[in-house]
């Protein structure tokens, strides 16, 4: 379980407090970043086909199946189980000399990079494997890198370099008819607004971004928009649509469930990827004070 200390480490890097809050109802609740039986399901699933392809000495298969798996355990929180599968997929497709399946699964090990506080070697690794992307001419594979060196420029403060990159993922998203893919880039364009100040123009692409989310049913992606809606509604001193957008980003993450055990380590429960969330829930100090203590109060129940 993720200990206090942890807790206390990521909130003094983070700087925000004010989302003690929402801290409680993801760990109390089990919340964040998993999708309950139904990723458990298309884990075991995964797993299961690996299982027959190692015993089948079948490496291209094998390599195929543990590229996703890495993305749903590193959705999942499980992110030593995530890079192991990566790292290996990786090692598999360059003996294979398989260029697409080496970079989607370098692309995931980037973005795990920038999420967990390894913003430079994010960006070494992404912008090596952005010129394959277009070698390839596979638009989606370029808008993920895209979006993922635009996450990483986000969490450095490099604004105008964030924006850079997040526009020209934009049309390729469009391009590839990926809403999950669009929504998350326009929510990192919001981020970047709203980091330089500029929070009405960040909220117009928060805005864009929430029917994305509706509409491929992510729950995760959508709690964080609203809640970075919460925080430009509070810097522009809009009390009531701050609250009303904190109280269904709270809603939003107590609608999931977490994956109840690791397939690989079944005596170990799986926790939320805490540390993932609560890096992008930053500077929005203002929240708390405005909340009624009931709701608190709420959230912060164990269910």
């Amino acid at each position: 379980m993720t200990s206090q200390s942890t807790i206390g480490g990521i909130f003094h890097r983070c700087g925000a407090l004010a989302f003690a809050l929402l801290a409680l109802a993801l760990l109390n609740a089990q919340a964040a970043h998993a999708q309950g039986p139904v990723l458990a399901q298309r884990i075991s699933d995964l797993e299961q086909k690996l299982a027959e392809a190692r015993d089948g000495r079948r490496d291209q298969e094998v390599a195929r199946d543990l590229d996703p798996l890495g993305e749903l355990y590193r959705g999942a929180g499980q992110i030593p189980t995530a890079m192991n599968d990566l790292n290996q997929a990786v090692e598999i497709d360059r003996q294979q000399h398989n260029r697409v399946g080496e970079a989607r699964s370098l692309n995931t090990i980037g973005r795990i990079y920038a999420d967990t506080g390894k913003e430079d070697e994010a960006l070494e690794l992404l912008n090596r494997i952005l010129p394959a992307w277009r070698e390839l001419h596979i638009p989606q594979g370029e808008a993920s890198t895209l979006t993922n060196i635009g996450r990483a420029y986000n969490y450095l403060g490099r604004r105008d370099d964030a924006l850079k990159v997040l526009n020209e993922a934009l049309p390729l998203w469009r391009e590839a008819h990926f809403q999950s893919g669009e929504a998350s880039a326009l929510t990192e364009i919001g981020l970047s607004y709203s980091d330089m100040g500029q929070d009405h123009e960040a909220l117009r692409y928060y805005d864009q971004a929430l029917p994305l989310w509706r509409g491929d049913v992510q729950l995760a992606g959508e709690a964080l928009t609203l809640t970075y809606m919460a925080k430009s509604y509070t810097n522009l001193g809009e009390k009531q649509r701050a609250i009303e957008s904190f109280h269904q980003a709270i809603d939003r993450w107590l609608r999931r469930q977490p994956l109840s055990r690791n397939p690989r380590h079944p005596a170990r429960p799986s926790y939320p990827s805490t540390q993932v969330v609560l890096r992008r829930v930053t500077q929005a100090t203002a929240i708390i004070p405005l909340l009624p203590t009931k709701t608190i109060q709420a959230a912060a129940l164990t269910r």
